[in-house]
């Protein structure tokens, strides 16, 4: 499989690599260039109490998804690779209010499996974190997070 797409306003998605659906393997290198946080905002936040408002996300990394054995178990999947959040907004859920901004998070060495579930991250690096005025809240308690559902 090779993609290469171009995401409005500016990003870019490249996907290369051999895809096999019986039995299913994938082994893909995928490359994304500042693709807006707005179309893929549901999963972003999934789990937060907070509104994403703004941000552009990069990275590059390899993704595998294989099954092998039960056909009704899901596969194993794995991500192995940098990702980086650029200039991040956020705001409160119910009412708009500004919340915490950032010029950049970058997780280097990030590591996600499914089978076992793991993360593994090997740095984090974060430049001109903004904590605005009506969330001092924060620097006495973590940002809410709620239960996934299932």
């Amino acid at each position: 499989m090779d993609l290469d797409l171009q995401v409005p306003p500016g990003g870019r998605i490249d996907v290369s690599g051999p895809v096999r659906l019986r039995p299913l393997r994938v082994d893909l290198s995928v490359k994304l260039r500042r693709v807006a946080v707005a179309p893929v905002r549901p999963y972003l936040q999934r789990g937060l109490d907070l509104l994403l408002t703004g941000g552009n996300l990069s990275g590059s990394g390899r993704v595998q998804v294989e099954r092998s054995g039960d056909a009704k178990a899901p596969p194993d999947l794995s991500f192995h690779g940098d990702v980086q959040l650029d200039d991040l907004a956020s705001a409160e859920p119910r009412g708009g209010a500004p919340l915490v901004a950032w010029r950049s998070l970058r997780l280097d060495g990030l590591s996600l499996t499914s089978a076992p579930p793991a993360v593994s991250i090997g740095q984090i690096l974060l430049v001109q974190p903004i904590v605005l005025e009506s969330v001092r809240y924060f620097s006495q308690c973590p940002i809410p997070i709620k239960p996934l559902s299932h």
